[in-house]
C-alpha cells in the first residue's frame, strides 16, 4: 500500500479504536450496573462536568498512545497474526489500567473488577474483530493481483532463502519476489528452480534505480559486511524504499527458527515514506492545486490544441512512458511540439 494510503488507513483506525472503547466503556457501565435494562435510562441521562470531560479526553489521547507504543498502527504486512492479536490484548489491558486508574477520580464504580474486565474484554474483542476483518479484506485484494510489493532479498544464505521460501508460499502476503542481490562466491548452496541473483553487491545502486523495488530486506550477517548493510541502507533511504533487516543479524551464527517463521525475526529500518506533513502537503499540491490549474487553463488549451490541428497532422497530445513511484513505468501526456513521427525519425538527425 503506498505510504500516504497506509498513514490515512492509520488514521482510520485510531478514530476507530477510540469509539470502540468508548463502546466498551457503556458496555462496562452497563455490566457495572448488573446488565439490569433498568440501568440504562439513567446511564444515558448522565452529565459530565468540564473537569471530568477533560480528563475523559487526556484518557483518549492516552489510549491512542498506549496503542501507538504496541505498535498497532504500523503495516503489519509480514507479521503473524498472533503477534498482532497478542498486541492488541497487551494494548487494550493497559488501556483499561489507565482508564480504572485515571477514572477512580471520576467514580468508584469504575475501579471494580466487574467494570475493568468487561471494558478489557469488549475493547479487545471489537478492536480485534477489525483487525482480523482488514486483514481478510487485504488478503483478498492481494491474491486477486492488487495492492503488491516488490521485493529484493540482499543475500543468500539459508536465512535468506528460508525467507523467500516462506513469502512465495504465502501470496496473501503480497509480496513479488524481484530476486536476490549477492556475489557468487558468497553464496553456501545452490538457489531453488527459478530464484535467481539479478545483481552483485557493488550494482545495488544501479538496480534500485532502474527496476521496479518497493521493499529490501538485507540477510547479510553485520558483523562480516557492516559497510555493505550500512551504503544499502542509505541507498535504499535515498530512493525513498522501505527497508528491512533480520534482527539478529549480529549473530550469524544463529540458526533460523523454524517453529516461529523466518519473518517474526525481521525489523523496519527505514518506512520508506515521506514525514507526515510534507506528504500531505505534497499531495494536496498535486491533486488540488494541479486539478484547479487544469480547470483554468481549458480555454488556452483547447486554443493550443486548434494551432496544432492547424499547424500539422498527427495527434494533439504526444504520449510517453516515463518512471514514476520507485521506477514504475506511467503514460506521460503533452501538448505535442513535434512532428508525429518525430520519435521514428530521430536517427536522421542525431548527427546534428
Amino acid at each position: 500500500m503506498a505510504p500516504l494510503r497506509r498513514r490515512f488507513l492509520a488514521k482510520v483506525f485510531k478514530v476507530f479504536d477510540v469509539l470502540a472503547l468508548i463502546a466498551a466503556f457503556g458496555v462496562a457501565a452497563f455490566a457495572a450496573a448488573g446488565f439490569r435494562l433498568s440501568a440504562l435510562p439513567r446511564l444515558a441521562a448522565v452529565r459530565l462536568p468540564a473537569s471530568q470531560i477533560f480528563i475523559l479526553l487526556l484518557v483518549i489521547l492516552g489510549w491512542q498512545g498506549i496503542f501507538s507504543a504496541f505498535g498497532l498502527y504500523r503495516s503489519r504486512r509480514i507479521e503473524n497474526r498472533l503477534l498482532e492479536l497478542r498486541d492488541v490484548l497487551s494494548a487494550t489491558l493497559v488501556a483499561t489500567m489507565l482508564l480504572v486508574l485515571v477514572g477512580g477520580l471520576l467514580s468508584d464504580n469504575l475501579r471494580t473488577w466487574r467494570f475493568a474486565a468487561s471494558f478489557w474484554a469488549a475493547g479487545a474483542l471489537i478492536i480485534a474483530t477489525s483487525r482480523l476483518t482488514m486483514r481478510a479484506v487485504l488478503d483478498r485484494v492481494r491474491l486477486a493481483g492488487r495492492n503488491l510489493r516488490h521485493l529484493v532479498i540482499v543475500g543468500t544464505n539459508r536465512r535468506a532463502l528460508a525467507l523467500a521460501r516462506h513469502i512465495q508460499r504465502e501470496p496473501e502476503l503480497g509480496y513479488r519476489l524481484v530476486g536476490f542481490v549477492d556475489d557468487e562466491w558468497n553464496r553456501p548452496e545452490p538457489l531453488a528452480h527459478g530464484d535467481r541473483i539479478i545483481a552483485p553487491l557493488l550494482g545495488f545502486s544501479r538496480l534500485v534505480r532502474q527496476a521496479v523495488v518497493d521493499e529490501v530486506i538485507v540477510c547479510l550477517p553485520v558483523k562480516s559486511f557492516y559497510d555493505d548493510v550500512s551504503q544499502i541502507a542509505a541507498l535504499c533511504q535515498e530512493q525513498g524504499l522501505v527497508v528491512r533487516v533480520l534482527s539478529d543479524l549480529f549473530d550469524p551464527g544463529r540458526q533460523p527458527d523454524e517453529d516461529a517463521g523466518p519473518l517474526r525475526s525481521v525489523r523496519t529500518v527505514h518506512s520508506g515514506a515521506l514525514q507526515e506533513v510534507p506528504a500531505v502537503l505534497k499531495r494536496i499540491f498535486d491533486i488540488g492545486i494541479s486539478a484547479l490549474l487544469l480547470v483554468s487553463a481549458l480555454p488556452l488549451c483547447a486554443l493550443i490544441a486548434l494551432a496544432i490541428k492547424w499547424d500539422s497532422p498527427g495527434p494533439v497530445l504526444f504520449r510517453q512512458q516515463r518512471r514514476g513511484l520507485n521506477k514504475r513505468s506511467f503514460t506521460m501526456l503533452k501538448f505535442r511540439t513535434m512532428t508525429f513521427d518525430a520519435e521514428d525519425r530521430l536517427a536522421e538527425v542525431a548527427h546534428l
